[in-house]
């Protein structure tokens, strides 16, 4: 007999072809391709690798990062995913997280210089540090939650679906019982959907300025990249019955599919064109024998994000 909880709808709300649901396990994985693909070309990280090849970081070192993170964030009921319901496919995935929750085994790891994402999360954590000695109570446990990764899928961008992340993600986070949201900005156009969901700036850095063992090391982010934002949003002001709705879609902002960019900048939202030969895992046919990933690697095995179709949701 099936029990109580599964049983429960998880099921938000619906927006067009999309329905929105809180994260659960069943799409664990789903939603850990699609974060991965769109942090590919995360500014400063991206920037870094065109002066310091070394420090290039790839699709499968994103894997990792994040995935380290997915247990928790699809199963604290706070994390939101977005579904094409005629397809049964992940469109986009916002994952949260206890501000003062880190994985076992996550630090020692990304503070080896064998990662390439070491000086990044050192970063963050300097961040948090920094935000935490303005606003003490962020340090408090069951006090602030954060509003960690959120990536919509390349087949799905330009349906406002950012921002229906956000407005499901804020009241579960204040229903759960948190006081603060919290978002460590890496982009200008994560800053402007803080700003646009009435988040206030707590902690500002400049990347270039910030020293890794010594010295600058993020120094050559394209603009409107390069600041990096600690922002903080009162979650009891927030309606958690009827959130306000959003503006029409011309003046909504959605971090995935910002203004288009000048000529020459980094769109952390739409990677550059894959090399010849290569296939875009998270939406492509199996590799072919003998082509290489985009995370230079051996072609890899089938992948949830473009296998069998997916069991549609609970509803």
């Amino acid at each position: 007999m099936a029990s109580d909880s599964s049983k429960k709808s998880t099921l938000l709300y619906k927006k067009g072809k999309f329905s929105y649901h809180v994260l659960t396990p069943k799409y664990r994985d789903a939603a850990l391709v699609v974060l991965s693909r769109a942090f590919c070309t995360e500014p400063v990280v991206s920037a870094l690798a065109k002066i310091k090849p070394e420090m290039e970081t790839t699709f499968l070192d994103w894997v990792e990062f994040v995935d380290y993170w997915m247990d928790h964030c699809s199963s604290n009921g706070m994390s939101v995913v977005a579904l094409d319901e005629e397809n049964h496919r992940v469109a986009g995935v916002f994952i949260v997280r206890d501000l003062l929750m880190v994985p076992p085994g996550f630090d020692t790891k990304y503070s080896s210089d064998a990662k390439t994402l070491t000086p990044w999360m050192q970063f963050l954590w300097h961040m948090d540090r920094e935000a935490t000695k303005k606003m003490p109570e962020l340090g408090h446990p069951g006090k602030a939650v954060d509003l960690w990764f959120l990536g919509v899928h390349p087949d799905y961008r330009g349906n406002g679906i950012a921002n229906y992340l956000v407005k499901g993600v804020v009241p579960l986070c204040a229903k759960a019982g948190f006081k603060y949201a919290t978002i460590e900005a890496t982009s200008a156009y994560t800053s402007m959907a803080a700003r646009f969901n009435k988040f206030t700036s707590v902690h500002v850095e400049e990347a270039a300025q910030w020293k890794w063992k010594g010295k600058p090391l993020y120094t050559n982010a394209e603009k409107p990249h390069g600041t990096w934002t600690f922002w903080v949003k009162d979650l009891q002001t927030v309606d958690i019955a009827t959130p306000p709705p959003l503006p029409p879609s011309a003046g909504t902002v959605d971090i995935a599919t910002p203004p288009p960019l000048p000529p020459g900048t980094v769109d952390i939202a739409t990677p550059p064109p894959l090399p010849p030969g290569t296939v875009d895992i998270a939406s492509g046919p199996a590799l072919p024998p003998g082509a290489f990933d985009i995370a230079s690697g051996p072609a890899l095995p089938p992948d949830i994000a473009s296998g069998p179709a997916l069991p549609p949701p609970q509803e």
